[in-house]
């Protein structure tokens, strides 16, 4: 165990306490804030409370209004009380009016008017007194008794078919106004007969008002609504919330009805404030004693963290190592590879016997084998350090799973299988993806149905769906049970140990599969009868380009030329270190009549570069003296220097990493080309940079 340096042990204690103090502030202020949002709800209650007083009160005065209205009806609408009024007799007014509204409804003051609006009674506390003495009580309700008045006339004048009696005929209005420095809350109605009969001619009729001050109602808000205090003010007097405004009918304020507030949020506050008081107490122990078992962890986390600091770094060295390893193992591995299938794909060309062709075929199937392992080992190390790039190219799915039928089909017929393509009409057409990628998807599942499937065959589906394209590979073979169906996509998996010692492989292809469709944002799904036969499907959320139309195919690559004189065969420079892989190179371009010059490193091939003209330069990447990348970027900066016109360069290495074809881009180059070298893809590779194409165009697979 390594200990930490004692300068950074200090650091971090003193970055600790710092966070030990922001902590105690932080709970402090916590504290403070559940305080504060405690006082700041009790003052909620107390606002809300007093807004519904507030409402209560209003409601309480509009109830007092509409009361009235009631009560003055009760009376007025009447045919005894319409003759009495016109014929103006005292002695029924004294009973029916004024006694009835103060006795019964507490109304003290009472004026009856004749249809000329002429006082000719009045009533103080159910007592008869002069209307003089009244006069600024009518003079206050003049407005109300001119409203009544005109709505009564257009009733009767404008609207022919209006009854002129009963509650139809009915107009009343009640209001607060100011008496005599007094608010009073007053109504005015017309006094109707119940029936046409009692109308006797008369258009007009008589009227009477009553009222009260609002200062006999104001006690009674204490016992109806809880009020506490209330009390009347006048306008201009000066007032406090809460406060209820009474308005007169031409809208001015006239006087208040204000009140103590109650305050029930403070009251409620301050009963629970020993009981509140004791939670604070109680979590301010806990959070101290939390705060020293904090403490004492992140001591032991401090001290522990120079030993997680040191297992990073050594986790990020063998990481590093392992990247370096692979890196190497590729190298060294694709070196070696490259002349044994080169040499044998083209020595398989040459031979013109049976027993020759069938033995040189065995070399290439074996070499071919060999570069599939190196590549699905590869492919798991980029996939776990998640490195998986896609390209997104246009490409058609019938020749692609054409080319994949026709690679496999030979092999099925070796073993006695049948090999059939169904495309559905809907999957035919032009998608956007990653054909290297697809490809080696649907090739490990081809290779595993014809390889583990002794009798029958193998089918390839294709169809399309509003979910995506969807592969399927049906075959006849062994089958596995469910056990064996749950771990299948696992590494190094296959159904048991005795198919991987009679078939081989890795048991990587699965799992590969598995992880590349998923990294598309597609599913791959099994389902196997042992003995009877498996399917694999594979579901791809892939753009369409268009449907049924079919992109352009080549079989092979035209052998290219130079673009400038056909007569003359094409110039190489190669710069190739490798005696095996110089001899696979130079027999490859042997076969298209190129005129080849050879450098055996990066020094001498800026000098060849400087004294002759080529058509293509073939660079690897590592070379005694100069590496590759180093001396593609001194040519292009000759280049640039005298206007010369751009070479194209092909990287042709054995670096297969993602980050050696970026490098390979970046220093200049127009293609990277992996090691093993296929004669077809080398040669596909001359005719697209000849056509002025780069990478992107190449079509062939790219590493992760």
């Amino acid at each position: 165990m390594s200990a930490m340096p004692s300068e950074q042990l200090a650091i971090q204690r003193k970055q600790l306490m710092r966070l030990l103090t922001f902590l105690l502030v932080a709970a402090g202020a916590t504290l403070l804030a559940v305080v504060g949002m405690v006082y700041y709800s009790a003052r909620l209650v107390d606002e809300a409370s007093q807004q519904q007083q507030k409402l209560q009160t209003l409601r309480q005065v509009d109830s007092t209004l509409q009361e009235m209205h009631i009560f003055v009806r009760s009376v007025t609408v009447w045919n005894e009380a319409h003759t009495k009024v016109l014929a103006g007799d005292m002695g029924w007014m004294d009973e029916n009016l004024g006694e009835y509204y103060s006795n019964y409804m507490n109304y003290p003051v009472t004026v009856s008017f004749n249809p000329n609006q002429t006082p000719i009674y009045a009533s103080r506390d159910g007592q008869r007194v002069a209307p003089s003495q009244e006069a600024k009580f009518i003079e206050a309700i003049s407005p109300l008794m001119r409203a009544v008045r005109e709505e009564s006339l257009s009733r009767k004048t404008m609207v022919s078919d209006h009854p002129a009696h009963g509650f139809s005929a009915h107009v009343s209005r009640e209001a607060i106004v100011l008496v005599d420095g007094s608010p009073h809350i007053v109504a005015v109605s017309n006094i109707v007969p119940e029936d046409a009969a009692h109308r006797a001619g008369h258009l007009e009729d008589p009227l009477v008002a009553t009222g009260q001050r609002v200062s006999s109602i104001v006690p009674r808000l204490s016992q109806d609504l809880g009020l506490f205090r209330p009390r009347l003010l006048l306008a201009g007097a000066g007032h406090r919330e809460p406060s209820v405004p009474l308005t007169a009918p031409d809208g001015k304020v006239i006087g208040f009805i204000t009140w103590e507030p109650s305050r029930p949020g403070g009251r409620l506050l301050k009963t629970a404030a020993p009981a509140l008081a004791a939670v604070i107490a109680i979590a301010v122990i806990v959070l101290l004693l939390g705060m020293a078992r904090i403490r004492r962890l992140f001591i032991i986390l401090a001290d522990n963290e120079g030993v997680l600091e040191a297992s990073r770094r050594e986790a990020e060295e063998a990481n590093l190592a392992k990247t370096r390893f692979l890196a190497n193992m590729s190298h060294e591995l694709r070196t070696p590879l490259n002349g044994i299938i080169a040499m044998s794909e083209m020595l398989h060309q040459q031979q013109s016997d049976v027993r020759g062709r069938e033995m040189t075929r065995t070399v290439v199937a074996s070499g071919r084998l060999l570069e599939r392992v190196l590549n699905d080992i590869l492919d798991v190390s980029k996939i776990e350090a998640i490195q998986v790039d896609f390209e997104r190219q246009p490409f058609d799915l019938t020749s692609l799973l054409m080319d994949l039928a026709a690679l496999y089909r030979a092999t099925a017929q070796a073993k006695g299988l049948s090999l059939a393509l169904n495309i559905q009409p809907s999957a035919v057409g032009t998608y956007m993806g990653d054909h290297a990628r697809i490809s080696q998807v649907v090739s490990n599942l081809l290779s595993n149905a014809v390889k583990f499937t002794d009798d029958g065959g193998v089918i390839i589906d294709a169809r399309w769906s509003q979910k995506g394209l969807k592969l399927t590979v049906r075959d006849t073979g062994l089958g596995f049970d469910r056990e064996t169906s749950a771990r299948l996509f696992g590494r190094f998996e296959q159904g048991d140990s005795s198919i991987s010692r009679r078939h081989g492989g890795t048991g990587l292809g699965l799992w590969i599969s598995r992880a590349i469709v998923r990294a598309m944002g597609g599913q791959i799904r099994v389902r196997s009868v042992l003995g009877v036969g498996s399917i694999f499907s594979v579901h791809l959320p892939l753009e369409r380009q268009g449907a049924g139309e079919p992109a352009l195919h080549q079989d092979a690559a035209p052998n290219p030329t130079r673009p400038q004189d056909q007569a003359h065969p094409l110039r190489v420079l190669v710069a190739e270190d490798h005696e095996v892989n110089q001899k696979v190179i130079l027999m490859i371009l042997d076969t298209i009549g190129a005129k080849v010059t050879l450098v055996e490193n990066g020094a001498l091939a800026v000098q060849a570069f400087k004294d002759h003209d080529y058509d293509v330069i073939l660079m690897d990447s590592q070379m005694p003296v100069m590496d590759g990348l180093t001396t593609t970027k001194i040519i292009r900066s000759l280049e640039a220097a005298s206007g010369a016109p751009r070479t194209p360069i092909i990287a042709v290495t054995a670096n297969a990493m993602s980050a050696d074809r970026f490098a390979s881009l970046e220093a200049g180059s127009d293609l990277h080309l992996s090691k093993p070298i296929h004669p077809s893809a080398l040669i596909g590779a001359l005719s697209t940079v000849m056509a002025g194409g780069s990478d992107q165009d190449l079509g062939l697979p790219v590493p992760f």
